[in-house]
C-alpha cells in the first residue's frame, strides 16, 4: 500500500529523532479536493524510552505543513492494552495501518 508522501515524511523523520518499534497511521481526514487536511500517528517506543519528554521533542523538531497528532506508547504498555478490547490502544490495534515496524 502507498501512503501519502507527507504523512511518509513524518515517519521518515521520527526514524531519524527516535528508534520506535512501530509506527501506525489511525487516522487521515482529506478536503473536498482530496488533499491531505491533517493525520494522527500512534508511535510504540521501548519502555526505557521516557514517553512525555519525546513527545514534546517530536512536536518540537517534527516539520509538517498539515496539522497532525502523535500518541505515544511504550511497547508493554501497548502490549496490554491492545488486548483490553475497551482501550484506545486496541481499537487502534484492529483499525490502523501500520507504516513502520521493526
Amino acid at each position: 500500500m502507498t501512503e501519502n508522501p507527507i504523512i511518509m515524511n513524518v515517519v521518515d523523520q521520527i526514524l531519524d529523532i527516535c528508534n520506535p518499534h512501530m509506527i501506525i497511521l489511525f487516522n487521515k481526514k482529506y478536503d473536498l479536493f482530496d488533499n491531505l487536511t491533517s493525520f494522527k500517528l500512534c508511535v510504540i517506543v521501548p519502555d526505557d524510552v521516557d514517553a512525555n519528554e519525546l513527545e514534546c521533542n517530536l512536536y518540537l523538531e517534527l516539520d509538517c505543513e498539515n496539522p497532525f497528532d502523535v500518541l505515544i506508547y511504550r511497547n508493554s504498555e501497548w502490549n496490554n492494552l491492545r488486548e483490553d478490547e475497551a482501550s484506545f490502544a486496541s481499537t487502534i490495534s484492529k483499525t490502523g495501518v501500520v507504516l513502520y515496524e521493526l
